[in-house]
């Protein structure tokens, strides 16, 4: 399962992501969070990737994934 979580509402989103880990990994042991501004996609991808402990689910956050990644050049 695949959860995009975004909105204008940090608090909302927080929340909401708080939910999801309680329900899919309520110990935090197969949970994994990653800064998205300083982590290449590809790397993004070898986690997701990358067995869990045990054979369990595996929980992946990618914080702030699109924060500081428009494409073009910044207005002088």
């Amino acid at each position: 399962m695949i959860a995009f979580v975004h909105g204008p509402d940090a608090l909302l989103v927080r929340q909401q992501v708080r939910a999801l880990c309680a329900e899919l990994d309520p110990d935090g042991s197969n949970t994994t969070r990653v800064d998205g501004r300083t982590i290449a996609p590809n790397q993004i991808a070898t986690m997701v990737g990358t067995p869990a402990f045990l054979g369990m689910g595996r929980v992946l956050i990618v914080e702030d994934l699109f924060a500081g990644k428009r494409g073009g050049k910044a207005a002088d």
